[in-house]
């Protein structure tokens, strides 16, 4: 659980409530999360993603409530496509935690919709904004 203490969205490692691993389906994610260095596919940490048909997960790339969705959680740790060490065990899916909205993969992407309604709903928390106050 060490990669996932450091994120800055995360208010609270205590807060974190784990659902089963789950598996990507990269075929569907779409092209614009491809690095331009190593032309794979990236999924940032607590990416909102959905259940998909073949029952495999994919990011949410649209700005949508999250109550219009079946089945969603928040991508515990970045993914990376072909990488066969986390693919094999599937990722960690969470359904639960404090964070700060404006910290989110998705809210930064401009999917604030999206982002904001995770609050409240299953066992997540928001905090409205992460400020620095320091001089």
């Amino acid at each position: 659980m060490a990669d996932i203490i450091n994120f800055p969205a995360l208010i609270d490692q205590d807060s974190l409530m784990f659902s089963h691993g789950v598996s990507v389906d990269w075929d569907n994610v779409a092209a614009s999360r491809k690095d331009s260095v190593t032309g794979k596919k990236v999924i940032e940490a607590y990416t909102v993603m959905k259940k998909t048909a073949s029952a495999k997960w994919v990011p949410v790339d649209a700005d949508v409530d999250v109550s219009t969705l079946t089945d969603w959680g928040l991508i515990a740790s970045d993914a990376y496509e072909d990488e066969a060490v986390s693919a094999a065990d599937n990722y960690g899916l969470l359904i639960g935690g404090s964070f700060y909205t404006n910290m989110l993969p998705d809210y930064k992407a401009g999917n604030t919709t999206l982002a904001e309604s995770i609050d409240g709903k299953k066992g997540f928390v928001l905090v409205s904004q992460y400020v620095d106050s320091r001089v």
